[in-house]
């Protein structure tokens, strides 16, 4: 977290919150919500995520949402997409997300990710064929 984010209203608020119910018991929030895992879990096609089983209440996530509205995560997210320098120490693009699609960004970035994935294929071959052995 930087400085900046601590400093925010909505961060205080939600780390307010979060110490609240650091000692709160699962158990307890189960009891109390015999919906618990209808209303704290999200599907989507074959991925499940259920996060029924930690300390979150609906007020939980009105602050995360909160959150993330205060940095922009949206904003964030289409500027990761588009390939804008956000990796503010080495001053680049992060191109995980290039890596895993169909990138239809820049030339330059287009060229880097085929020579990255150029590299990977010659590190698997390699691997494969027992040219390189961890130790």
């Amino acid at each position: 977290m930087n400085q900046l984010n601590s400093c925010l209203p909505a961060w205080g608020t939600l780390a307010a919150h979060a110490k609240q119910f650091a000692k709160v018991q699962l158990r307890d929030l189960a009891a109390a919500d015999p919906r618990r895992w209808q209303n704290f879990h999200v599907q989507y096609d074959s991925w499940l995520l259920d996060y029924s089983r930690q300390r979150v209440t609906p007020q939980t996530l009105t602050l995360l949402f909160d959150l993330a509205r205060a940095v922009d995560l949206s904003g964030r997210i289409e500027a990761m997409f588009r390939g804008d320098l956000i990796n503010t120490t080495e001053h680049r693009a992060v191109l995980h997300t290039a890596l895993r699609s169909d990138f239809a960004g820049t030339p330059a970035i287009q060229a880097e990710v085929r020579a990255s994935r150029q590299k990977l294929s010659v590190f698997a071959a390699a691997v494969r064929s027992g040219r390189m052995i961890s130790r």
